[in-house]
């Protein structure tokens, strides 16, 4: 009798497990569609039924932020960040509202933890370098870019931006242009 309640009860367990796969899938599929209501409660029912399963907290805070509510997109990215720093989406998530609000401080500490926890995601460090663009500090743009591409010298985009910084600062240029517009029709000239 007890083998066979434990097999019942791990058919049941996985039978949920199952459930909330399809769940979060069809609350991910109803993002697609932008259809943000049925999203939101597709998440909040699948976060409900398995309240650790951060992946739908993730979806949850990504449809506030689409919809937003900046307040709410970031207290789910952050509540998924404190409990699992292994969510690179959610970091992705919650530096692009930083930068979207211009929140540039918070930003810039969340680009670099995700950095030091995610020192292989190329996407993170090149969130740097936007919010550097975006802050319009030329100076440590430059610094950054260098840094970047002793990390990634196959970039040939880094390698412009720096060659255009660098003739920008160290160069007094004036440039003179022309342009030169002809019109021939048959008959009038």
């Amino acid at each position: 009798i007890l083998a066979c309640a434990l097999f019942f009860s791990f058919q049941i367990s996985l039978a949920q497990q199952i459930n909330t796969d399809s769940l979060l899938l069809q609350a991910y599929e109803s993002l697609k569609q932008k259809e943000y209501s049925g999203a939101l409660k597709q998440a909040h029912l699948g976060k409900k039924i398995s309240p650790e399963y951060l992946d739908f907290q993730v979806l949850i805070g990504r449809v506030h932020q689409l919809t937003n509510q900046r307040d709410s997109a970031r207290f789910y990215l952050n509540r998924v960040l404190e409990k699992n720093t292994a969510y690179e989406e959610a970091f992705l998530y919650l530096i692009n509202l930083e930068l979207e609000t211009e929140n540039y401080e918070h930003a810039e500490r969340v680009i670099n933890n995700a950095i030091t926890i995610h020192p292989e995601n190329k996407n993170f460090r090149f969130k740097k370098l936007q919010l550097y663009q975006s802050k319009e500090s030329l100076e440590s743009e430059r610094t950054y870019l260098k840094q970047l591409s002793t990390l990634y010298p196959e970039t040939s985009a880094l390698k412009q931006r720096i060659f255009w910084l660098d003739s920008r600062f160290n160069s007094n240029r004036i440039g003179l242009q022309y342009s030169l517009t002809s019109l021939h029709r048959d008959g009038v000239g």
